[in-house]
């Protein structure tokens, strides 16, 4: 195996792997009612569009003309959007430190940047149609013509200067504010320090997956090949970006983490339906003695079964908060004790 082919196919792992970690904050978004904020439909945007450009790398290119410039165009136009939502979400951070923007004003400058991201990814995918060439480089994607290859980094290189000034500007922004969270308590100032962390967190992210790229290509502007091990920290880091907002936004929020857990093994489902069960059980017995199915009872039962069905959510005024406390514990233990009333119902030897 020549080591081109092995770049491939690791390329190729990672990129399944970020596509995994997009789709999961998808996934949070959509289903739990988490990231419903102006912050989260920010990560929200990002994740969808980077998605997508991950998703151009698995059609087959190099077998077909046709779908190779398909490829070719719709990866250009993804191109533009991934950096530049990361450049966005950078400002956004700086002039909510720095500026005090409320959340009207942001929800304004949101509606204005997803039309002005839109038009430049469309202005950027006409220029790729009109004056490149798309050929497969690879087994796995197409790409443009080696002449404006160059131009297509660009994007990168801007974001990513915009996201490292930014980011330096809100961090020494954020120490003077965490100055002035002294006089609150320290559960809320916690709070408010790992939200403004974790959303400081994505540009910094972006900066360390592509500053690779752009390291490789500046040895290939200057006609020299790229050490090894700079091509191997480009080909791990480029996709990694999904996999750490999702560990950032996903895994390392018990709330998030539980509950998408939950989720996944049914966990919740198969608790309300066994207690369905058990509640038409017990509603058979009770038509032969109504003592040991009391109005207090029932009220529990019905509260219960109302708790379970729905997600308590719990949204600051000026924050969406990762860390909001579900209610699967209490639930749970609700629903135990229901059980052991059931079972302690039905094994009296006065229950008939």
């Amino acid at each position: 195996m020549t080591f081109e082919k092995l770049k491939d196919q690791v390329t190729l792992v990672f990129v399944i792997l970020c596509v995994l970690g997009y789709l999961q904050i998808i996934i949070v978004y959509l289903k739990f009612g988490y990231l419903k904020r102006l912050n989260g439909k920010l990560l929200f945007t990002l994740s969808v569009y980077d998605f997508l450009s991950s998703c151009t790398f698995f059609l087959p290119g190099s077998a077909n003309k046709t779908l190779c410039k398909f490829q070719t165009y719709i990866s250009c136009f993804l191109t533009v959007l991934p950096p530049f939502w990361c450049a966005t979400i950078a400002l956004l951070t700086y002039l909510v430190l720095t500026r005090r923007y409320s959340n009207q004003q942001l929800e304004k400058l949101y509606r204005y940047l997803h039309i002005i991201g839109l038009l430049g990814s469309t202005v950027w995918m006409i220029i790729t149609i009109l004056y490149t060439t798309p050929h497969p480089v690879t087994v796995y994607w197409c790409t443009v013509h080696g002449d404006l290859l160059l131009a297509e980094y660009i994007w990168y290189w801007v974001a990513i200067l915009i996201c490292f000034i930014f980011s330096i500007c809100s961090l020494v922004s954020f120490r003077q504010i965490s100055k002035e969270f002294d006089k609150l308590n320290r559960q809320t100032k916690h709070e408010t320090n790992v939200i403004q962390l974790r959303m400081m967190s994505v540009p910094l992210v972006f900066i360390w997956c592509y500053i690779w790229s752009t390291i490789e290509r500046m040895i290939e502007i200057r006609n020299k090949k790229p050490p090894v091990w700079v091509q191997w920290m480009q080909i791990i880091n480029f996709s990694l970006s999904g996999i750490i907002l999702c560990l950032i936004f996903i895994w390392f929020s018990s709330g998030v983490r539980s509950h998408l857990v939950d989720w996944l093994l049914c966990k919740n489902r198969r608790l309300i339906q066994l207690n369905k069960n058990n509640r038409e059980g017990l509603k058979k017995k009770k038509k032969k003695n109504y003592k040991y199915y009391t109005k207090q009872e029932k009220k529990e039962d019905k509260s219960f079964f109302s708790d379970s069905q729905s997600v308590s959510i719990s949204d600051s005024s000026n924050s969406f908060d990762f860390e909001s406390d579900l209610s699967s514990s209490s639930s749970f233990h609700s629903s135990q004790s229901y059980s052991d009333r059931v079972s302690s119902s039905l094994s009296d030897p006065n229950y008939n």
